[in-house]
């Protein structure tokens, strides 16, 4: 039977380089240079996961050009037994949004690819290295995922098959991948198109981790049993989509427990996590153009809630005390702005002093951030880097990004990415 078609920019076996994908914006903290990126092909290669100090070339062929671009991946260290551990990458395929129409038709479809860059993690049958995440139909509407290692990050195409005649490395006996459960999640009044192209961690309350991707719904997935973490209601009207669905489908925001150090302070090597924080990207931010940025205009990005203010990241973000709501107001949250422009036109204090990184010009240091709340405002310096050149639309999403040191943020900029450190 004919194999899946594979996308025309990607020959099979031909690994695309990611500095192929070039932006992201960072924003630092004023005049501290810890966990500066750094500026060239490194910083571009894992800019999803940028403390990984091994291997930088974990672009697969399924991923493709949206491999170095934060907003359609996740990636975070698993606190498990009590630490903090391996680092795992979870990647978005090139093509995700033909994903749940394919698997009508074959019976079976690679849906993600994974990259544990430092250990296994069992629960869900990952091992250190490359591991190829499949969706298919176990039997007649009875979705299945498993979790297959591969030696390279090209991972095969699912071969078509149809319910009790899968292949032996896909259930059918013999196989050594790792059969998981799924929940596909579809919020009625919305259609295929208000997915987002991500994929994203969870970790459940008991602290066993599980994966969400996108198959024009919400794909949940992992050990028989699991409860992911729910979305949350929006105060806004039904017919508000667009401001509905920032909270109410999984993808555009992204929760993780934010690492402070167990004295109570940013840095050090005794992180563990504390409160969780959860971001959410501002309605608007997909459709955001360089004109929307008019010069010295401060345009809303994304909201950050905290169920307790956390000090490191007051005294770092400026973020106070802003819990979830239900049903969920958004403005009663951090809000990040951002403005493009000197210093002057954004009228950020001259006490925030920026230590940019080698190399920058000029006109990539014109980006600030404003962190506001109420009368508690906060300022940082941005660095931003441009996708322009990229064919598919990067997400409206936000997400977490894991530091050695405490977490920042990723939301979307135009068609490049924003890195809020």
């Amino acid at each position: 039977m004919e194999q899946p078609a594979r996308s025309p920019w990607k020959p099979k076996f031909a690994l695309v380089p990611m500095a192929m994908a070039v932006g992201v914006l960072a924003l630092f903290s004023g005049g501290s240079t810890r966990g500066t990126p750094v500026r060239g092909s490194q910083a571009q290669q894992m800019a999803e996961c940028p403390t990984y100090e091994g291997d930088r070339d974990p672009v697969s062929p399924d991923v493709g050009p949206i491999g170095g671009i934060p907003e359609f991946h996740d990636c975070q260290r698993f606190y498990t037994g009590g630490h903090y551990n391996g680092l795992f990458a979870i990647y978005s395929l090139y093509e995700q949004d033909s994903v749940w129409e394919n698997l009508q038709t074959k019976g079976a479809v690679l849906a993600g690819v994974i990259r544990a860059l430092d250990e296994a993690y069992p629960p869900l049958g990952i091992k250190k290295g490359y591991n190829c995440l499949y969706l298919f139909f176990q039997a007649a509407n009875v979705l299945k995922a498993r979790v297959q290692p591969n030696p390279t990050s090209d991972c095969p195409d699912a071969p078509p098959t149809t319910p009790g005649g899968l292949p032996p490395f896909m259930g059918g006996g013999g196989g050594a991948g790792t059969m998981l459960a799924v929940n596909r999640v579809s919020v009625p009044g919305f259609s295929a198109k208000d997915y987002p192209m991500a994929a994203r961690w969870g970790r459940q309350n008991n602290g066993t981790y599980y994966m969400e991707v996108m198959c024009n719904a919400s794909c949940e997935i992992g050990v028989a049993g699991f409860a992911a973490n729910p979305a949350y209601p929006s105060a806004a009207l039904p017919a508000a989509l667009m401001a509905r669905r920032v909270s109410e489908i999984k993808g555009w925001f992204d929760e993780q427990e934010l690492a402070v150090s167990a004295s109570g302070t940013i840095g050090g090597t005794d992180l563990v996590p504390s409160e969780r924080g959860t971001v959410f990207p501002h309605p608007g931010l997909g459709g955001y153009t360089m004109s929307t940025f008019v010069i010295g205009t401060w345009v809303p990005a994304a909201y950050v809630a905290l169920h307790k203010k956390l000090t490191p990241y007051f005294a770092k973000f400026s973020f106070v005390q802003a819990p979830i709501t239900t049903p969920l107001n958004l403005h009663s949250l951090n809000e990040l702005s951002l403005c493009h422009g000197t210093q002057s036109d954004c009228h950020v204090p001259s006490s925030v002093v920026c230590t940019w990184p080698a190399g920058m010009v000029p006109g990539d240091t014109n980006w600030w951030v404003k962190i506001q709340l109420g009368a508690s405002i906060g300022y940082s310096c941005v660095v931003r880097r441009d996708h322009s050149s990229l064919t598919k639309t990067i997400p409206g999403t936000a997400r977490w990004r894991w530091q050695a040191a405490d977490e920042t943020l990723w939301v979307r900029c135009a068609q490049g990415c924003c890195e809020v450190h």
